[in-house]
This record gives structure tokens, sequence and C-alpha cells, in this order.
């Protein structure tokens, strides 16, 4: 029976016979083999070669092999650990979304809306997906404390403009979000970051009670030329009737920009007719 060899001789990676500790070319290794009789039988005879150059130099130097043997050691996870890793990624992702991260502070963010995400509007359908989700909560009809333009422009799309003292008071509905994912999803509703609404602070009156509270005004670019576009009338309240005039994101032009609609709209109402 063939003589075993210790595991130090072993290389890993290509099963050759090791010094200590470097790795022999394979035709050294397989006189090795014949050495120390440690050849299987079922190894074909030494192919005819050129003689091999001198063996190097041995140099006794532990830290490659230590480094070979570290490696083998590291713990490779299992099909059935990379499985159950997994599930229980998509687990906490489930969670996040069933639970979002509260604000910051740990208090909830008041939002005001005055527009189409009133209920009985076609945008409410976003705050009842936070609702549904506890992400948001509905308080109560509120009024503006102070007076504010409130105006419609194109599309049947309702602008509240950040002049505080014009108009008239505006009505309509308090809700608490208390995730920033919540608040995340309006943003991008009202296109804060495309220059569209800005949230401000406004303080609203929900009966006898005050509370500071957010709203989308209309974007500081434009909302003032907005206001007198539309002759310096305001509204008090978005109402169902101006909502059947409000055309959906998806049914209007795509060959220009919601902003570039404004404009249009502000140079339509700046331009007088020809006598």
């Amino acid at each position: 029976m063939a003589a075993e060899l210790p595991d130090d001789f072993k290389c890993p990676f290509s099963l050759e016979i090791m010094a200590d500790p470097l790795i022999l070319f394979t035709y050294h290794t397989f006189d090795r083999w014949l050495d120390v009789g440690t050849a299987p039988a079922q190894l074909p005879n030494r192919p005819s070669l050129p003689p091999p150059p001198p063996p190097p130099s041995i140099i006794p130097n532990h830290a490659p092999r230590n480094l070979i043997s570290n490696f083998t050691l590291l713990s490779i996870p299992k099909p059935s650990q990379l499985i159950q890793q997994k599930k229980k990624n998509w687990e906490s992702v489930l969670d996040l979304l069933e639970h979002p991260p509260a604000m910051a502070g740990g208090g909830d963010e008041l939002i005001f809306v005055y527009g189409t995400l009133k209920r009985g509007f076609y945008n409410h359908s976003l705050l009842e997906d936070l609702i549904r989700t506890g992400a948001a909560a509905y308080i109560g009809s509120c009024t503006t404390v102070e007076a504010f333009p409130l105006v419609c422009g194109p599309h049947g799309i309702p602008y509240l403009v950040n002049l505080p003292g014009s108009g008239l008071r505006v009505r309509g509905e308090l809700y608490s979000l208390s995730s920033i994912h919540g608040l995340a999803r309006l943003d991008e509703l009202e296109g804060v970051k495309r220059g569209h609404y800005e949230r401000l602070p406004v303080a609203v009156a929900e009966g006898e009670k005050l509370k500071d509270a957010e709203a989308y005004f209309a974007h500081m670019e434009f909302g003032e030329k907005l206001w007198k576009r539309c002759g310096e009338v305001g509204l008090s309240e978005y109402g169902v009737d101006l909502g059947k005039k409000y055309v959906r994101r998806e049914d209007r032009p795509t060959d220009h920009s919601f902003i570039d609609d404004i404009h249009k709209f502000i140079l339509e109402g700046n331009s007088s007719p020809s006598s």
C-alpha cells in the first residue's frame, strides 16, 4: 500500500506535492512520487521530457503556506444558507415597506392639501395608499390662518401662491404623515425637484385649534406671475366643478413640459387682443 504523505506536502489547489514552502514543477512532483513510492498505479508512464532544470533553492519561509492554508479554511456558504439569507433580506424589505421609518425627531409632519389630493378628487388615491399602510392619517377640514391667492392654471391644476395677505383664506384638508417615504411620494407627485411646487410652512385653523403645517405652493419662479395672469382674483376653495376640468398627467400633450405649459398660459394672458 502506498504511504500517505502529510497534508503539509499537498497543495490544496493542484494537489501537487509541496516542498516547504515552494511548489515543485509537475515533473519534479512526479519524480518525488516515484522516490517516496506514492505514485498511483493508474498514472501513465512519465512522458519523455527534456531534463528538468536544477531545482530552486528552498528558502524556509512559512508565510506562503500559511496564506494558502488560511484561504482554504474560508467558510463558503451552502446553497441552502444563501436561500435563507435571501429570504431574510426580502422580509426586511417588506417590513420596511409596511413600517416605514419615522420622521426625524419622531414627530409627524402635518400637510395641508387644497387641490386634487383632497377626498373625492383624482390624486387622493395616493393619500389613501399611505393611510392604508399607516404612513398617513386624515386629521380634518381646516382653513389657512392668513389669506393666500388660490388660482387655477393650465389643465385645471390649482396653485396656492405664497403671497400672504392677498386673496382669501383657503379651505382644505389636513393630514399627518408619519414617514419620510410618504412625504417623498407627495414631493414626487407635486414635482418639487422639477420646479413645479415648493413645500413651505403654513398656519392652519382646525376649528379653534391653530396648527403649523406645510403646503405645496406654486414655485416662486412663476407663482406671482400666475396670480397676475388670473387678474389677482383668488378662490377660497378648489371645488368639484373646478375638479372636473383637471386633466390627468397621462392625458396631457407630451411634446412640451409642465413648465412650458405654465409659461404659455402666462403669456397668453399678457397678450392683449389687437384692436
